[in-house]
């Protein structure tokens, strides 16, 4: 088997067994307890737990033989006080998504993606001219410059010196780092875009072009959170570059199903529509015991969406 169907099988059934552990927190608008369980990958326990409560705090944790004892585990309540929240989290590779439990209020996917449809060459304006004059002005501002480069060497100072300090920063203990080796693997043939700031480097991303489309693929910046406005104007370059170029798909990335996530929304401004993910992607369940309104309040304001046939539905209970 090679690595990359290994890795590929790993993503659709669980690399590693499932796991349970058990949170507790505060819902600080209501002013009360909150309890959550967690079961399965690991892989967006921080995420979800970060959407049920504030100031989580992980009390127990313990592995499952295998993923066909997620049912069981999710079944086994114990008992909360009165007043309290429990809510049951599930976190499971595309071929258990089926075990997501029924009573949850909330079933979607971990990711959605964000793309763009450029108009065709000779368009005098690519982007909204709102978000064209104010990475105009950030680039005057901040003595923005940019270049377009190929060479491996650029690609390995990339990774090393913005991509992987970058990524650890933002996002601490939730932080997902692709291997130096999968990465220049994956960057062959593919562009950087540099951006420099007061002749600096501040931050990058790498571009992968295939026919008529352009992917976005990683972003990486000398500090966390970005210069201001770096990622407006790397942004906006590259794809009035892609345009220019005869590209009229702009694939943005890979964006948390929620509008009122601030990634879809910049996103959005730019005239990007919501896409499901390609490829299968972990299915995720919110269960709220007793329909507890304050709980379910605060899952509604995060607009937690779906998307099937490229359609959009937020996911709201009452």
């Amino acid at each position: 088997m090679t690595a990359g169907l290994a890795k590929h099988l790993g993503l659709l059934a669980g690399a590693e067994p499932p796991i349970v552990a058990e949170f507790t927190g505060r819902l600080d608008g209501a002013g009360l307890a909150v309890r959550a369980r967690y079961v399965g990958s690991g892989v967006n326990r921080d995420y979800l737990v970060n959407l049920v409560m504030d100031e989580p705090c992980e009390c127990a944790r313990h592995s499952l033989p295998s993923y066909r004892h997620v049912p069981s585990a999710v079944a086994d309540e114990r008992g909360t006080a009165a007043g309290d929240v429990a809510v049951v989290l599930t976190d499971l590779p595309a071929l258990w998504g089926m075990l997501t439990p029924r009573r949850a209020q909330y079933r979607f996917a971990a990711w959605v993606r964000q793309e763009l449809t450029l108009p065709p060459a000779g368009a005098p304006w690519v982007l909204p001219r709102a978000v064209e004059r104010e990475a105009a002005r950030l680039a005057r501002r901040h003595e923005y410059s940019l270049d377009f480069v190929t060479d491996d060497d650029s690609v390995r100072r990339f990774y090393g010196e913005l991509y992987r300090p970058y990524v650890l920063a933002r996002f601490g203990n939730g932080a997902i780092v692709v291997a130096e080796e999968d990465f220049a693997r994956a960057a062959r043939g593919c562009t950087l875009a540099r951006l420099h700031e007061h002749g600096r480097w501040a931050a990058g991303m790498l571009l992968e072009r295939s026919g008529a489309e352009l992917r976005f693929r990683w972003f990486g910046a000398s500090r966390s959170p970005p210069p201001d406005g770096a990622s407006e104007v790397l942004d906006v370059a590259c794809i009035r570059r892609a345009h220019a170029d005869g590209v009229r798909t702009v694939l943005l990335g890979h964006s948390r199903p929620s509008l009122a996530d601030g990634v879809v929304r910049y996103k959005q401004k730019l005239g990007a529509r919501l896409r499901a993910v390609r490829y299968p992607q972990p299915m995720l369940g919110i269960a709220v015991d007793r329909g507890h309104r304050p709980m379910l309040e605060r899952l509604n304001g995060r607009q937690l969406i779906t998307v099937r046939g490229g359609l959009v539905r937020v996911l709201e209970a009452s």
